[in-house]
């Protein structure tokens, strides 16, 4: 799903439900969770201290991810290196990795990867936009009045919308600078190499999936949601290609 159709998925089609539901019955918190802010794109893919073209060259670096994408780029054949949020740049500026991703340009730049990698790939299938949360005491949640619960509820929503907003400019200020200032190359992530995230990805889900029922539940809601919303956002939405086409890269 693109970013507007998970969205949809968590505030229309049981996302948020789901999510409550995993920290009251599986993780046994006593909260009520909601969502306040996110990212407006999905992440980058990364840096690299030397460009490549396609996978086979990607497989020859050493290169740092976490989490899910970790296995996923595992399944990919990439040598993969585990590193502390804290670690990964001194082990870039080291050489000791060839490669790490981080998140987007706004909070990239801010980190320094500029000043030890110069190519910068995106896009990336491995990480949608993150969303922050903000927990409150199922008790004290309880004893609030319809009114007080509404305030909280739509003022989480609100500052989606404010995030958003400000993520935007802050990021396209930031991919610019990177280019003009610092001399960064921002490149396209290579054909191949989304594919085979994609195909990787599959396996990680399998995989969780058989191991977690409800990782598998919730991956099933998405799925039926997509399947109705993704197909339909390709419909209506206008391809932006042929706009930028139009009015940033026309021959002179």
């Amino acid at each position: 799903m693109g970013r507007l159709e998970f969205i949809s998925w968590l505030f229309a089609g049981g996302g948020l439900e789901l999510y409550n539901e995993l920290l009251q019955k599986e993780l046994r918190m006593n909260v009520v969770a909601f969502f306040t802010t996110t990212l407006p794109y999905w992440e980058a893919f990364g840096w690299t201290r030397r460009p490549f073209a396609n996978l086979d060259e990607l497989r020859k670096m050493k290169y740092r991810t976490s989490g899910l994408g970790m296995e996923m780029m595992q399944n990919m054949g990439i040598s993969v290196v585990t590193l502390p949020g804290a670690e990964v740049f001194p082990a870039l500026e080291r050489g000791a990795i060839d490669g790490a991703e981080w998140a987007i340009p706004s909070h990239d730049i801010l980190v320094g990867f500029q000043d030890v990698a110069k190519y910068y790939y995106m896009p990336d299938f491995r990480q949608p936009a993150s969303y922050q949360e903000l927990l409150i005491n199922k008790a004290k949640w309880d004893e609030l009045p319809p009114d007080l619960k509404a305030i909280v509820k739509y003022a989480c929503w609100a500052e989606i919308i404010r995030m958003t907003a400000v993520s935007v400019d802050l990021d396209s200020k930031a991919a610019q600078e990177l280019v003009t200032k610092h001399g960064v190359k921002i490149l396209r992530t290579p054909d191949d190499v989304l594919r085979a995230q994609l195909e990787a990805i599959d396996k990680v889900y399998e995989v969780e999936s058989k191991k977690n029922p409800f990782f598998a539940k919730v991956l099933n809601s998405q799925r039926e949601f997509a399947r109705r919303a993704v197909p339909h956002a390709q419909r209506i939405q206008p391809p932006l290609e042929l706009a930028i086409e139009h009015w940033w890269k026309k021959k002179k």
